[in-house]
């Protein structure tokens, strides 16, 4: 496993602009555990983005139009789903509202703030 860092930003408080990499090292013994096969990512954020709207999401944009829209996809090793996380806000931290959509099938998983 090789771990890289690709920054496009010139920002004193970003990585370093550019592609920086280190030495390929032995990955640990959980990172099988989190890979994920390609044919499970079926569904687009577009159909994300339109479940999230169905659940929550329209209260959120309608409040503030112009809401920053993150999209996350993430798999989640127990049930084995590959998943799209919707995010209402600037970050994680500062979000409004949060989606998850199982990114195989397109449908709703769960909602939350």
């Amino acid at each position: 496993m090789e771990s890289f860092v690709c920054s496009g930003s010139r920002l004193s408080s970003s990585p370093a602009f550019g592609y920086t990499s280190t030495a390929e090292t032995a990955y640990p013994p959980n990172v099988p555990g989190l890979m994920f096969d390609p044919s499970y990512f079926q569904s687009d954020s577009d159909k994300a983005f339109e479940t999230s709207l169905e659940h929550g999401g329209t209260a959120i944009i309608k409040k503030e139009p112009k809401q920053p829209v993150t999209y996350l996809l993430d798999w989640d090793p127990k049930p084995r789903e590959l998943l799209w996380v919707v995010i209402y806000g600037k970050s994680q931290s500062e979000r409004e509202g949060l989606c998850m959509v199982n990114a195989t099938t397109g449908n709703f998983v769960r909602a939350g703030k």
